[in-house]
């Protein structure tokens, strides 16, 4: 599902970042190639400063570090009593929360691969939590009762935290996890708002916002003067242009990349044939 685009991005990307060094030495050298063979390794994100091949796809070497602890951590959290995973998610986030008080700034954004862990468990966490509520008829039924209302105090917590940027640190690393996952907890629930997000274009633009997160920064590169000199002419535009890439992206390469990597290795990757039919 990642590599593909992502090394496409990286490719594309290249000319520039190369083009961007105005005192070429050993050391700038030295360095450029440094940050270009961490970024196809995705290991950019291990080094103090990551952004620059491609600047959000730091990201994603945070990524590919979770899915290789992942079958070690899910197969033990997914054992956890249902009961406590709550209070179990509230104490991973206290934990995340506390480490970056101790070690970053609060008004700095951060891009340590484990400051996001409390995240990434927390989600684990949410997963099993919702196949229980899921299997209960009971659990289900109550859950559809409350979850307007744990939508509307969930969008007022995120609307009062983004008036706290100077926290940043917070904010990026956990703070927030616990407001999503009730979020996230309430639209897996059969209601209209749910089955109205659910329309099949919605649907698509959901799969093509991984598109959407690594195709932007490189074009936006190419247009960044007239972008700063006609900001309202050319970003509409500019907006266009990337989401079609994206969807683009999704039906053309993304997709049909996955199928085949992963046929060849016997799978068959349902979910994103399924997409893909509703998509087209």
């Amino acid at each position: 599902r990642i590599n593909p685009l992502y090394f496409v991005t990286l490719l594309f990307d290249l000319p520039r970042f190369l083009h961007g060094a105005t005192h070429v030495t050993h050391a700038s050298i030295s360095a450029r190639a440094y940050t270009i063979v961490s970024s196809f390794l995705m290991l950019q994100a291990w080094s103090p400063t990551p952004q620059g091949l491609n600047q959000p796809s730091w990201s994603l070497s945070v990524e590919a570090f979770f899915y290789l602890l992942f079958p070690f951590v899910g197969p033990v959290l997914y054992r956890v009593n249902k009961r406590w995973i709550p209070i179990l998610m509230f104490g991973i986030v206290a934990i995340g929360l506390a480490a970056t008080a101790l070690t970053a700034p609060p008004d700095t954004p951060t891009y340590d691969p484990l400051r996001p862990l409390p995240t990434f468990l927390v989600g684990i966490l949410l997963s099993k939590l919702a196949a229980t509520v899921s299997a209960s008829r009971t659990e289900r039924e109550r859950l559809e009762r409350y979850a307007p209302f744990i939508m509307v105090v969930c969008v007022g917590l995120l609307l009062t935290a983004s008036q706290f940027t100077h926290r940043y640190s917070y904010l990026q690393n956990g703070l927030l996890a616990p407001v999503f996952a009730a979020l996230i907890l309430a639209f897996t629930v059969d209601g209209k708002l749910s089955r109205m997000l659910s329309a099949s274009w919605l649907v698509l633009l959901g799969e093509a916002s991984f598109g959407l997160y690594l195709i932007h920064m490189p074009i936006k590169s190419l247009i960044r003067v007239p972008l700063q000199n006609h900001f309202w002419i050319v970003f509409p535009m500019f907006l266009v242009l990337v989401v079609g890439l994206s969807v683009l992206s999704f039906l053309r390469l993304e997709s049909p990349a996955r199928v085949f990597l992963l046929s060849k290795a016997g799978y068959i990757p349902k979910e994103t044939l399924l997409t893909s039919s509703l998509a087209q």
